[in-house]
Protein backbone atom coordinates (compact mmCIF):
# COMPACT_ATOMS: atom_id res chain seq x y z
CA UNK A 1 0.00 0.00 0.00
CA UNK A 2 1.77 3.41 -1.11
CA UNK A 3 2.31 6.31 1.89
CA UNK A 4 0.58 9.24 1.52
CA UNK A 5 3.34 11.23 0.53
CA UNK A 6 3.16 8.77 -2.56
CA UNK A 7 -0.07 9.48 -3.39
CA UNK A 8 0.22 13.26 -3.29
CA UNK A 9 -1.07 15.01 -6.48
CA UNK A 10 2.15 16.24 -8.37
CA UNK A 11 0.95 19.30 -7.87
CA UNK A 12 0.76 19.31 -4.38
CA UNK A 13 4.02 17.25 -3.98
CA UNK A 14 5.57 19.79 -6.21
CA UNK A 15 4.68 22.93 -4.42
CA UNK A 16 5.80 21.00 -0.92
CA UNK A 17 9.06 20.25 -1.89
CA UNK A 18 9.70 23.78 -3.95
CA UNK A 19 8.37 25.26 0.28
CA UNK A 20 11.31 22.77 1.60
CA UNK A 21 14.28 25.99 0.98
CA UNK A 22 12.70 28.38 3.36
CA UNK A 23 10.54 26.44 5.72
CA UNK A 24 12.79 23.48 5.77
CA UNK A 25 12.16 22.37 9.62
CA UNK A 26 7.83 22.03 8.89
CA UNK A 27 8.13 20.74 5.76
CA UNK A 28 9.99 17.94 7.02
CA UNK A 29 8.17 17.62 9.68
CA UNK A 30 4.89 17.31 7.37
CA UNK A 31 6.83 15.16 4.46
CA UNK A 32 7.90 12.52 7.94
CA UNK A 33 4.40 12.11 8.58
CA UNK A 34 3.42 11.59 5.44
CA UNK A 35 5.35 8.53 4.77
CA UNK A 36 3.99 7.25 7.75
CA UNK A 37 0.54 7.34 6.82
CA UNK A 38 -1.46 5.39 4.46
CA UNK A 39 -4.90 6.53 4.92
CA UNK A 40 -6.20 10.54 4.85
CA UNK A 41 -8.12 10.12 7.73
CA UNK A 42 -4.94 8.82 9.84
CA UNK A 43 -3.42 13.16 9.61
CA UNK A 44 -4.98 15.69 12.11
CA UNK A 45 -6.63 18.72 10.83
CA UNK A 46 -3.42 20.37 11.95
CA UNK A 47 -1.13 18.23 9.52
CA UNK A 48 -3.61 19.22 7.04
CA UNK A 49 -3.74 22.82 7.88
CA UNK A 50 0.28 22.55 7.36
CA UNK A 51 0.13 20.52 4.40
CA UNK A 52 -2.58 22.90 2.43
CA UNK A 53 -0.58 26.04 3.61
CA UNK A 54 3.00 24.91 2.73
CA UNK A 55 1.93 23.06 -0.51
CA UNK A 56 0.45 26.46 -1.76
CA UNK A 57 -3.12 24.90 -1.80
CA UNK A 58 -6.02 26.93 -2.32
CA UNK A 59 -8.85 25.41 0.36
CA UNK A 60 -11.35 28.31 -0.22
CA UNK A 61 -13.96 26.67 -2.71
CA UNK A 62 -13.08 23.15 -1.40
CA UNK A 63 -16.68 21.30 -0.46
CA UNK A 64 -17.21 18.58 2.85
CA UNK A 65 -16.10 15.86 0.20
CA UNK A 66 -12.73 17.46 0.11
CA UNK A 67 -11.88 18.08 3.14
CA UNK A 68 -13.68 14.69 3.96
CA UNK A 69 -11.66 12.68 2.04
CA UNK A 70 -8.40 14.94 0.50
CA UNK A 71 -9.51 14.90 -3.02
CA UNK A 72 -8.05 18.05 -3.94
CA UNK A 73 -4.56 16.66 -2.26
CA UNK A 74 -4.28 13.03 -2.72
CA UNK A 75 -5.15 10.30 -5.48
CA UNK A 76 -8.23 8.55 -5.14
Amino acid sequence: MKNLYEQLLPNVKFNLNKNKGKYRKTVKHVIAKLHVYHIYSQMSMDEIKTLITFSDTNCYDWTSSDWKYGEKLFEQ
